[in-house]
């Protein structure tokens, strides 16, 4: 099973990208119809298509949400109800598609229910325009074409920053709406299916999007209930005066926090640029959680354990989405993060998990060595 609850506009039968709806969440259902065109619709992303052979997914929307999450409830087969749900909230840079395809990884890929919170993190790139007015004022001023190459390079920057800015702010005022989500998913869904097993996977950008919302809503949050909580990835900065991950505030994960790092992770690389180039650092700490923070800062505790995937071969050691590994790419990765997303005590499955705050490598991740060119650091 596959769903998605989302603030993003709706107009015309699809899904947009730029910005919040202000009104209500809206709940999709995303069925998948089998295919055998290789590319059956021109609109997805290109770099997906591949994956993309076997599946046509098709968004069935339902207006009326009580009737829709009982429709759902009523066409759940028994091995839907078995399998354990995954409530996923996603990062920077996702347009609906994209999202959808990475819910589509999620579910093939672990066996798993999916309900996605899905907000409008890909705000419209201003670049085009702005380019074009930079080039021409570039050339009646020195039409030197290394001077234009260099305009128009900087536009493109400032316009990727200002999306991501914009991006960040969407985050923030989507908090409300998650609310809801999460709300409804617990009270129409979860809570009327026996022995639901439940983990929140938050993903890069997601995480300011969680770490606004649990400051908000603390006292709302600690009704839930988890089995585990992973936060993969984080594209946030975190702090030792934080608490915004840590066991007493998390205590509606039942089982285990995980917190994932790649020091070498390219998409967090390139956000700690970002953070650098609009000026916008704070507290000297522009580490990303999903980076390391030299020793990790995050409060260690009985439930939780960081897992460090700094070096893993998974197509590039740049890797930012572990979350849907596959089996054949990399089978030690594919069967830790099966474990985190669909076990309820994952320290009965996997070595060195019930030592709190200890990092697992268990053959998957060689501890860099000192000359490591991101970072000296005597704690790997």
């Amino acid at each position: 099973m596959l769903l998605l609850l989302t603030n993003r506009q709706y107009a015309g039968g699809k899904l947009h990208d730029e910005e919040i709806d202000p009104g209500e969440i809206r709940l999709f259902e995303v069925e998948l119809k089998h295919t055998k065109y290789e590319h059956y619709t021109y609109e997805w992303e290109e770099e997906e298509l591949e994956y993309k052979t076997k599946v046509k997914p098709i968004l069935v929307p339902h207006e009326d949400r009580d009737h829709g999450y009982a429709s759902i409830l009523a066409k759940l087969s028994n091995e839907d109800k078995a399998k354990p749900w995954v409530f996923f909230v996603h990062g920077n840079n996702q347009s609906a598609d994209k999202n959808i395809v990475k819910c589509i990884k999620l579910h093939d890929t672990h066996k798993v229910n999916v309900i996605a919170f899905s907000w409008p993190s890909k705000p419209a790139l201003d670049f085009t325009n702005r380019a074009l007015v930079a080039a021409l004022k570039a050339f009646f001023k020195n039409p030197s074409p290394t001077t234009i190459a260099k305009k128009i390079i900087k536009e493109f920057i400032d316009a990727k920053s200002d999306a991501y800015q914009q991006a960040r702010q969407n985050a923030k005022d989507s908090v409300t709406q998650l609310k809801t989500a999460f709300e409804e998913s617990f009270e129409k869904l979860f809570n009327h299916i026996s022995g639901c097993k439940k983990s929140l996977l938050v993903h890069s950008l997601g995480h300011l999007l969680y770490r606004e919302f649990s400051s908000a809503h603390g006292p709302f949050i600690r009704q839930l209930e988890f089995s585990n909580a992973i936060f993969h990835q984080g594209d946030e900065e975190y702090a030792e005066k934080d608490t915004w991950i840590n066991d007493g505030d998390m205590s509606y994960v039942s089982q285990k926090i995980f917190v994932t790092h790649n020091r070498r992770d390219g998409i967090l690389l390139l956000s700690e640029f970002e953070k650098f180039y609009s000026n916008t650092v704070q507290n000297n700490t522009p580490r990303r959680l999903g980076r390391g923070n030299g020793p990790f800062s995050v409060a260690t505790g009985n439930k939780i354990h960081h897992i460090e995937f700094t070096g893993v071969d998974v197509d590039s050691p740049f890797c930012h989405n572990y979350f849907v590994v596959s089996e054949e790419t990399n089978s030690d990765v594919y069967t830790v993060m099966n474990g985190l997303l669909t076990s309820q005590d994952v320290g009965n499955s996997f070595d060195g998990f019930d030592e709190p705050g200890t990092r697992y490598y268990k053959g998957i991740v060689e501890k860099p060595e000192p000359e490591d060119f991101f970072e000296e650091s005597e704690d790997f």
